[in-house]
């Protein structure tokens, strides 16, 4: 009888049980990984309050509303400041996520890496329910940044809109006044010049 015991296995039935056990290392209930989830849920509030900003912002701009444009920059940069933050928080945890799960969180940023340390990634390397629910925040919340993106698209135009109305409206201005040669090349008042005619304000 041949007591000799087997060799150790390095086939493919290692290589699954390695990897359940690194799943099992990171658990749902890792403090770093329900943190990771609070903090995506409030950069997905937050994200939501600019989307709310940005249609303020834009009816403000058709109304050419100025007390209503200072109300929103002024709620906007308090927005822009917490998401920073909580971006800060973000990348803290990422890290510390990734070294629980035997990497190196340095590393993994570094040019060369085979994968970005993305929270999708982070998901897909955790046990259910909470890869599952890091891969739904996840999508959620690149959504909103693709509409918050459109949203920014669509405020930059109206301004540009208003802006081009306006220096129009101007040059209007600046034509009735210049008839008789009023303005000099460099757009100052020529005093030289006897004003015959005065501007309608009828307009």
């Amino acid at each position: 009888m041949n007591n000799t015991p087997n060799p150790p296995s390095h086939g493919p039935i290692a290589q699954v049980s390695a990897a359940a056990s690194a799943k099992m290392a990171a658990s749902s209930v890792d403090p770093a990984v329900t943190e990771l989830e609070t903090v995506l849920r409030e950069m997905l509030t937050e994200h939501e309050q600019l989307l709310s900003l940005a249609a303020m912002h834009r009816r403000a701009i058709s109304k050419a509303d100025t007390a209503e444009l200072g109300r929103c920059v002024q709620q906007h940069n308090g927005v822009i400041q917490r998401v920073a933050e909580l971006e800060n928080r973000r990348l803290v945890l990422v890290v510390r996520i990734l070294e629980n799960l035997g990497q190196s969180g340095a590393s993994a940023g570094q040019p060369g890496a085979q994968e970005r340390p993305t929270v999708s990634r982070i998901a897909r390397m955790l046990s259910e329910p909470a890869g599952g629910r890091l891969l739904a925040l996840a999508e959620r919340l690149r959504e909103v940044l693709k509409r918050l993106h459109r949203e920014q698209t669509a405020i930059k135009e109206a301004a540009m809109a208003v802006a081009a109305h306006m220096e129009g409206v101007l040059r209007q201005i600046a034509g009735r006044l210049s008839h008789a040669g009023t303005y000099g090349r460099g757009g100052a008042v020529d005093a030289s010049v006897q004003v015959v005619s005065a501007l309608d304000v009828r307009m």
